[in-house]
């Protein structure tokens, strides 16, 4: 077996060899453009540090749960508050409200003082002209 090509079938073979030559050129230039994008992307992603976004995400949680806190303990000071104050004007108005019965009941009392005394003096007043009238016309 002759293992040598001559003529023609060299041209074969340079043209066969070169034609999976040429697709692994253009594979491996491929890949060589993949492989740029793909460390392009890498360091964009890099550049990202999510450590930091991650961080400052956390905080901006915690700060709201914080501002969430103090906002909740306000309200609960102002219930108290207005509970506070509700009760202290209640008691201050039943106070005003049994001073002002207390005032009313002795007015009363007094107005029935003066209203007996009143008939008193007019039952007086009514003996002592009939007296007079009787006195006047009767000679005795």
């Amino acid at each position: 077996m002759n293992i040598f090509v001559h003529g023609a079938g060299r041209k074969f073979l340079r043209m066969s060899a070169a034609h999976p030559y040429r697709n692994i050129t253009s594979l491996l230039e491929q890949y060589g453009h993949l492989a740029a994008e793909t460390n392009n992307f890498v360091e964009y992603i890099s550049k990202i540090d999510f450590p930091t976004r991650l961080e400052k995400l956390d905080m901006t949680v915690s700060s709201i749960n914080q501002g969430l806190q103090n906002a909740q303990q306000r309200i609960g000071d102002v219930e108290r508050n207005v509970k506070d104050d509700l009760h202290f004007k209640t008691r201050e108005l039943s106070a005003q409200f049994s001073s002002s019965e207390q005032n009313l009941v002795k007015r009363l009392d007094d107005l029935a003082r003066n209203n007996k005394f009143i008939k008193i003096i007019g039952f007086i007043l009514i003996v002592i002209i009939a007296g007079l009238f009787i006195l006047r016309f009767v000679k005795i």
